[in-house]
């Protein structure tokens, strides 16, 4: 639990734009892009090279985060943002095969 609070606390403070995960909604990979979109990539390159502790996962991480491509990022952002507005339309894009 300690290392949540400190990933919490590290990602509050180093991330301007950062959502708290009291405002995520539960359940929905559609609205939640970091954690199936942008992590699924990062978890890849994590993981290229053995981790042989915590503190050495952390720093893959950093450096991962670091080495991001912002395309990725963006397509997320943008992913989330279509599905935000759809929710509100009278015509779902679902509904349209989109």
């Amino acid at each position: 639990m300690c290392l949540l609070i400190e990933s919490y606390a590290l990602l509050a403070a180093e991330t301007p734009d950062f959502i708290s995960p009291t405002l995520w909604p539960p359940n929905s990979p559609d609205l939640n892009p970091v954690d199936y979109k942008i992590w699924a990539v990062m978890q890849d390159m994590v993981h290229k090279q053995k981790v042989r502790d915590v503190d050495e996962l952390r720093e893959h991480i950093v450096e991962s985060w670091d080495h991001l491509n912002q395309s990725i990022i963006d397509s997320a952002i943008s992913r989330t943002e279509i599905i935000k507005s759809d929710m509100f339309s009278s015509t779902p894009l679902i509904l349209l095969g989109k």
